[in-house]
């Protein structure tokens, strides 16, 4: 792989070999671009390696982890997901000066009055004398203040906006009212009319005794009629009430996080004595597609409530 004095070295041969200045800078560019072009090359065939924490052959059982299996019951089995906390802001006090002037002096237009403002103030490359050599500079930093103060507004309502979702409340099944923040996959959660979905879940029960939901997705989609959903009859039946669904076992079992809002494909394992749909181990195989999920955002609405299994929060929801 060339790097940058392997780079450099090609523009002295060349000199030596009398190209002209256009054709040794070509010449460097080119073998610039090689340079980054095998580097990045390289960073996309190791980027899966280094987020599974394997190297080598290892690689190549991420594959096995392309399904997401959620534990009913079982906070342990769960931990290894995200939570459901959810940040839209851009910075944070600490942080805010080196990513703002670092967002700021990357755009050519602030880089080039930049470099213009600096060599303003070298008395070997200005033609102005006195406090006027300073223009160019005092002119930039308005602009950037400028700009600084409106990234400060927009970003304080973020936080604030971030601090009201994460604190709203839901009911969890068997610990009661919790904040959305704390949401965890895994856990059984209580939506009643009217209010918002606090995650990706599974339907187990509804208020309906066909089952029937009817949720509203302007938050998602900017449409305001009602969407029907549907929770499948074999759960409905087993998650009869809360005590049944704390005594579940089993997992249920899809797709990895995905933006697709219509598109779910998964199972839900849990022990049942019933001889239909059971699997040889005994226990009972239901299949869930997109009708029997309800997004985070969506609210329910003519429904009295629902039950549901999280299977996706905070940024891996379809949101």
């Amino acid at each position: 792989m060339l790097d940058h004095e392997q780079a450099r070295g090609l523009v002295h041969r060349s000199s030596r070999r009398g190209f002209s200045p256009a054709a040794r800078t070509a010449r460097y560019k080119a073998a610039c671009k090689r340079v980054l072009s095998r580097f990045a090359s390289g960073v996309r065939r190791r980027l899966p390696l280094w987020c599974s924490g394997k190297s080598g052959e290892d690689g190549d059982e991420c594959k096995n982890g392309e399904l997401r299996r959620v534990e009913f019951n079982n906070a342990d089995a769960n931990a290894t997901f995200v939570d459901n906390f959810v940040a839209t802001s851009k910075y944070e006090v600490w942080n805010f000066l080196p990513l703002f002037l670092l967002e700021q002096l990357t755009r050519p237009a602030n880089a080039y009055f930049l470099i213009i403002g600096v060599l303003q103030c070298i008395d070997l490359f200005t033609l102005v004398r006195g406090f006027g050599r300073y223009g160019t500079l005092i002119t930039l930093s308005i602009m950037i203040s400028i700009s600084g103060v409106r990234e400060i507004i927009d970003d304080v309502h973020r936080h604030r906006q971030d601090r009201r979702v994460n604190n709203a409340s839901t009911h969890v099944v068997g610990e009661g009212e919790r904040k959305w923040g704390e949401v965890r996959v895994g856990d059984l959660i209580k939506v009643c009319n009217k209010e918002h979905l606090p995650a990706d879940i599974v339907l187990l029960a509804t208020s309906s005794t066909d089952g029937i939901v009817f949720v509203e997705t302007k938050n998602l989609d900017g449409e305001t009629n009602l969407k029907r959903k549907m929770c499948s009859s074999a759960l409905q039946e087993i998650c009869c009430s809360e005590k049944a669904m704390l005594a579940l076992c089993g997992r249920a079992t899809c797709d990895p996080p995905n933006d697709q809002i219509y598109k779910f494909s998964g199972s839900v394992t849990v022990e049942s004595s019933e001889p239909q749909q059971q699997e040889s181990d005994g226990s009972k195989l239901v299949a869930v597609a997109a009708d029997n999920v309800l997004v985070r955002g969506s609210s329910i609405q003519n429904t009295d409530f629902v039950y549901g299994l999280v299977v996706y929060a905070g940024l891996d929801t379809k949101l």
